[in-house]
């Protein structure tokens, strides 16, 4: 599997709820460089970021668009989207960039380590 493939299957795994998927395929030497509060930069600190958000909000999906692969580098223009949050039956969407680095993935499987 080439990192595009790998970056988004990361994305549909999260989307259909399959956290325990996702974990599969991160590596287990994960760094996440973003810091998001309550959440070590690890493997284990991401998913247990991703079971949060899908606890919350378990219709939202994430779809990984403009991916673009350059040695061991990926890069993703992410579209994460929610149906209505409240009352007012407006969509919440947010757009991001995600860059993902890590050794050529085996032809079975793929090993994301963040580089965000």
């Amino acid at each position: 599997m080439d990192h595009t493939t790998a970056i988004r299957r990361f994305y549909d795994l999260i989307s259909a709820g399959d956290i325990d998927g996702f974990s599969h395929e991160v590596a287990d030497d994960f760094v996440e460089h973003e810091e998001v509060r309550g959440f070590a930069p690890t493997k284990a600190g991401v998913v247990e970021y991703f079971r949060m958000l899908l606890a919350a909000f378990p219709d939202m999906h994430m779809a990984a668009e403009d991916v673009m692969a350059c040695g061991d580098k990926v890069v993703a223009r992410v579209v994460v989207t929610c149906p209505a949050l409240d009352a007012s039956q407006r969509r919440a969407e947010a757009r991001r960039a995600s860059v993902r680095r890590g050794a050529a993935p085996p032809s079975n499987t793929a090993r994301s380590r963040s580089t965000e």
